[in-house]
């Protein structure tokens, strides 16, 4: 999907889009969105999460990883980072589990966010794409270059 509006743009957007292209206009509701949304709070601390992640995992990543980061790296600003957008209102010295992670980050799956030149979306991988002997769904940051206009 190209918004974080998923059965918007299936519905609606798609067939916007393509109605405009029938006409010799071109019209993309994610760009538009991004530009909208680039100063909004919550996207920004996801797109800050999302760096974090990015630096921490280049490839691919599970949940227990982030779990595990979160638990073990107390004084760490990245691991706050991550650990106040996934759980804003959980006290410090609680310790999180790769489900209740997962769960956060499948909230956000391919939501794309605007970071400094580039947009970053997380996606769900499979066991099998991801290579690994994890049973359960990996995680990866997909990262698009900003084009100049």
């Amino acid at each position: 999907m190209r918004t974080r509006f998923k059965m918007w743009w299936r519905l609606i957007g798609s067939a916007v889009e393509n109605a405009a292209k029938q006409t010799g206009k071109e019209l993309d509701f994610q760009k538009l969105f991004l530009e909208q949304e680039e100063d909004s709070e919550d996207d920004i601390s996801l797109a800050e999460t999302l760096d974090v992640l990015l630096k921490k995992w280049p490839e691919t990543f599970h949940a227990s990883d982030v779990s595990k980061l979160i638990n073990d790296n107390f004084d760490d600003e990245d691991v706050e980072t991550v650990r106040n957008f996934l759980y804003p209102t959980l006290d410090k010295n609680t310790k999180v589990g790769p489900g209740s992670v997962s769960k956060q980050l499948k909230k956000h799956i391919g939501a794309p966010v605007l970071s400094d030149n580039k947009t970053l979306v997380l996606k769900a991988v499979s066991a099998r794409e991801d290579g690994s002997r994890h049973a359960a769904m990996g995680f990866k940051i997909e990262v698009i270059q900003k084009q100049d206009a």
